[in-house]
């Protein structure tokens, strides 16, 4: 197994490709993870993207890239669907292809006897008429910490912004945040919504990355203050500075 080897599963979506990024100009080594098993159309290839190993595979078939995993010390589940096209495809994209990666890699683990690593970006609310994109992520949650042995990590943010990665994202901040106040989190009428505070794109990148490397944190859910915390941490530590 080689050390500081990250594996995204998903590593060309909206997350995943930027913790990618953000590993990279860390100094790990990046194994991306998605079905095309290419840099996303239209993305243009930057000089961090090139240090990637982009391989093709099915999250829900892990043995297909089992040697990926098998030398992988830390691995990343960042795969989700918020707007799926039917009850099935919400299962299987954010239930079902979490679960496959993660019991595979504890079956690995516990048959090679090394430790890993297992991180999945999931969520602490769901946006309006969406309650099955939160509820398939918390099903995936509770199999993972009931029917796994894994040393996992759970990232629980709200809404992510970014104004370079999704320039749309960031005037969804203000109007979260005010309804965040408001509702302080809790659900509106017929569980049409559950607000939750945002938080940066980088935070959540950052955070992943400190929650990788950091021996403390161990079956764990990390939710918006922690996340912001350890990725403070991690900015303090290597003397980063970025814009949100």
């Amino acid at each position: 197994m080689k050390q500081n080897l990250i594996t995204i599963i998903g590593g060309n979506g909206y997350i995943g490709r930027s913790i990618a990024k953000h590993a990279i100009n860390r100094g790990f080594n990046v194994n991306c993870i998605s079905r095309s098993g290419q840099v996303k159309d239209g993305s243009g290839q930057s000089h961090w993207d090139k240090k990637i190993n982009h391989i093709k595979g099915d999250a829900l078939k892990p043995q297909e890239f089992k040697d990926i995993l098998i030398h992988s010390d830390k691995i990343i589940h960042s795969v989700g669907i918020l707007r799926a096209q039917s009850d099935e495809q919400y299962v299987q994209l954010n239930r079902d292809s979490a679960v496959s990666i993660a019991k595979y890699v504890d079956e690995l683990s516990q048959q090679d006897n090394l430790a890993r690593k297992f991180l999945m970006i999931s969520s602490s609310h769901y946006p309006p008429f969406m309650k099955r994109y939160l509820e398939t992520k918390e099903e995936a949650e509770q199999i993972i910490k009931n029917e796994t042995k894994l040393n996992y990590v759970i990232l629980k943010p709200g809404f992510i912004y970014s104004a370079k990665e999704r320039w749309w994202s960031s005037p969804l901040k203000g109007p979260v945040d005010l309804a965040f106040n408001i509702f302080g989190g809790k659900q509106c009428s017929n569980n049409i919504v559950k607000f939750e505070s945002s938080i940066s794109l980088n935070e959540v990148c950052l955070a992943a990355l400190y929650a990788l490397e950091s021996e403390e944190i161990t079956k764990a859910s990390l939710f918006n203050n922690d996340i912001s915390k350890y990725a403070q941490m991690y900015k303090e530590k290597h003397n980063i500075i970025f814009t949100v």
